[in-house]
């Protein structure tokens, strides 16, 4: 197994040479992360690396994405980091109530790069980067009203994971998701009623998990921790429907960070039609109310040392 991984890791680094570009300065452990998104296909994977490469360079110039380009997504206060869950991963937190669908999209797509840049570096031990950190995210959509539902961010986030972050995602929670949603992802544990709720403490640790889902850590919004951002990249690849249940029903042996991202966007119609439904009937309700958590002493992400 480690021959046969050590002569991937060779055919791929030639492949890169060979389409221009140079993998002398990244961790073997790196290249590797690439090699397992593409099922160890070496060409596949000198392809991924080099067009991630690329993307990193004309998006993120400077390395890293700037606080002052993104103020108002900051603003919102959606996005927090905890500390190590029991299996040494940072936890990550985004609540879906406080996000807005916004006008400026570039903005949105510089908030998630940032969001994930953050989190991957959090996880490297002593600020140095290993190539192999991954992180665990809640996703928090409980009173989320149909205002704030947003499956462009959604897809948005998830093509990014797919095509610049490969190996990154331990695991993800979903916590009060509503139901259309449930079934669609392997890697993700719904999270709706006490006895589940329970059980994602005991996996994650009681000291990570945040006050409001039953834990004893306090939430701090990812602005305010101290760290780096990491030049590299959780990938989650697209499924469909139909593929996703072949693959439930037989047990075919996947990417363990396969999340279905193509499926958002037919969600999407599903939970809109709910909301053509819902105001039908109830049209003094439309939109919901805004969720207002104080989260207490917890900052924002803005005083991190890069």
């Amino acid at each position: 197994m480690e021959e046969d991984r050590a002569v991937a890791l060779s055919q791929m680094k030639q492949a890169i040479r060979c389409l221009g570009s140079s993998p002398d300065n990244y961790l073997d452990a790196t290249l590797l992360r690439f090699l397992k998104a593409r099922s160890m296909v070496p060409e596949k994977a000198a392809k991924m690396f080099v067009q991630w490469e690329a993307w990193r360079a004309s998006t993120v110039p400077s390395g890293s994405i700037s606080e002052d380009d993104i103020p108002d997504q900051l603003n919102d206060k959606k996005a927090f980091l905890g500390g190590l869950t029991k299996e040494g991963y940072p936890l990550v937190i985004l609540k879906g109530d406080r996000h807005y669908p916004p006008k400026d999209k570039l903005q949105l797509k510089k908030f998630i790069i940032y969001f994930l840049d953050k989190s991957v570096a959090s996880a490297c031990k002593g600020g140095i980067e290993t190539g192999t950190e991954k992180v665990t995210a809640l996703i928090d959509l409980g009173d989320i009203p149909f205002k704030n539902f947003d499956s462009q961010a959604l897809i948005t986030g998830f093509q990014l994971l797919q095509n610049y972050y490969p190996e990154r995602l331990a695991k993800c929670y979903i916590v009060d998701m509503p139901r259309i949603f449930v079934g669609m992802w392997r890697l993700i544990t719904f999270v709706s009623n006490e006895n589940e709720r329970k059980e994602m403490i005991k996996q994650v640790g009681e000291d990570v998990v945040p006050k409001l889902y039953g834990g004893k850590a306090e939430l701090v919004p990812i602005q305010d921790v101290l760290g780096r951002f990491d030049p590299y990249s959780v990938v989650v690849n697209a499924l469909s429907i139909p593929y996703v249940e072949y693959v439930l029903k037989n047990e075919i042996d996947e990417d363990p960070c396969s999340v279905v991202a193509n499926t958002l966007s037919i969600l999407s119609v599903e939970y809109v039609r709910k909301k053509e439904i819902d105001e039908a009937t109830n049209p003094l309700e439309r939109g919901g109310c805004l969720g207002n958590e104080d989260t207490g002493d917890a900052g924002l992400l803005k005083n991190i040392t890069l």
